[in-house]
């Protein structure tokens, strides 16, 4: 299990019946009400000590300075829905499915669980690979700062699940922008007043830790046209902080 992006947390869902497994999900649920009340002692309290500075490391990550403002660095919540939940001794994993914020894309996710001195508590939330059908699966690799391949072949109109892996060394994210023809990419990203016409969010931009990887589905497809694939993080190798989309992590496919 890896650390998925700090920028969520899980709130709602199928919770299952069993009471073990209810266990676990109540406590699950004082970390989501500990996050969206911004309470870091109670977010320490319902977390295990590695799994916090890992979290809080992951919104360095993105420009959000967790050592100088650890509740800045807690992100905002996003709704997650349970679907399973595998308890196997003082351990469980929780399966559950993120939609976007102002999005097209549900990303995969798990949230590994540990019990400690008598509580569960979270020890790890990472993406998950699903099982697929009809849906065009499309690969996608991350590094250190490419995407690949360049250009995805993207099948228009129909299901598609984008299956991430991040090889690099860093934390990459994946977003995924509709953008008119003729449309500056650079100017697109760093407008800051009004989005240019024409220009849609069709995957918020969903991080992958170092060795992650899992499914990233877009339900309604593509529309046919130009698309941009970017990341936003920024280069913690580096004090100056620069954005992975200036070191080469943005590019554009068409969905045809």
């Amino acid at each position: 299990m890896v650390l998925v992006g700090a920028f969520v947390l899980l709130t709602g869902g199928s919770d299952s019946e069993e009471p073990r497994s209810k266990e676990v999900v109540a406590a699950l649920r004082k970390f989501e009400g500990a996050v969206r009340e911004r309470d870091i002692e109670r977010v320490k309290a319902t977390t295990t000590p590695a799994f916090l500075e890992a979290y809080l490391k992951l919104s360095g990550a993105a420009s959000i300075f967790a050592e100088s403002d650890p509740v800045l660095a807690l992100g905002r919540p996003v709704e997650r829905r349970v679907e399973d939940v595998a308890i196997d001794g003082d351990t469980a994993v929780i399966a559950a499915t993120v939609r976007g914020m102002d999005a097209l894309n549900v990303d995969a996710v798990e949230v590994s669980m540990v019990r400690t001195q008598g509580k569960w508590v979270v020890s790890g939330l990472g993406h998950r690979v699903t099982k697929t059908s009809d849906e065009q699966v499309v690969d996608v690799t991350m590094r250190d700062f490419v995407f690949s391949p360049d250009p995805l072949v993207v099948r228009k109109g129909s299901p598609v699940v984008f299956r991430v892996s991040n090889e690099g060394k860093q934390p990459h994210m994946m977003a995924v922008w509709s953008v008119p023809p003729g449309a500056d990419l650079i100017k697109v990203i760093e407008a800051t007043q009004e989005v240019p016409a024409g220009v849609d969010r069709i995957i918020q931009g969903s991080t992958f830790t170092v060795g992650d990887h899992g499914d990233i589905t877009v339900r309604a497809g593509l529309k046919p046209g130009r698309y941009m694939l970017t990341c936003f993080l920024s280069d913690i190798s580096t004090d100056e902080l620069v954005p992975h989309y200036d070191r080469g992590m943005l590019t554009e496919f068409e969905a045809k």
